[in-house]
């Protein structure tokens, strides 16, 4: 059953993305919880979605020449270390205290 209206809601909430100028993960997390989806699945998959509308947009920023190839490293160095330090030491606090 929720395989079947996994189509039309992810075409739907491309349409609203598009039409909106936001990130398609932000729709399709609500719908994520009403089909009964692990919120792991879910934040997972919204997350991967949208990896890609910001590659998108610089991507278009690069080749239009509103970001220099310089600050474009330069912010991907620092989103890969953050989201890195931003995935482990929260884990590591939680096994210090005994969470998961």
């Amino acid at each position: 059953k929720s395989a079947g209206m996994l189509a039309p809601a992810a075409v739907g909430a491309g349409a609203a993305a598009g039409l909106l100028g936001i990130g398609g993960g932000m729709i399709l997390g609500p719908i994520f919880v009403a089909l009964d989806f692990q919120p792991q699945v879910g934040t997972a998959t919204t997350g991967f979605m949208i990896l890609f509308t910001a590659m998108g947009g610089t991507v278009k920023y690069l080749t239009i020449g509103k970001l220099s190839w310089q600050m474009f490293l330069w912010f991907a160095a620092v989103g890969a270390v953050g989201g890195q330090t931003g995935q482990r030491l929260p884990r590591g606090g939680l096994q210090r205290a005994g969470g998961a």
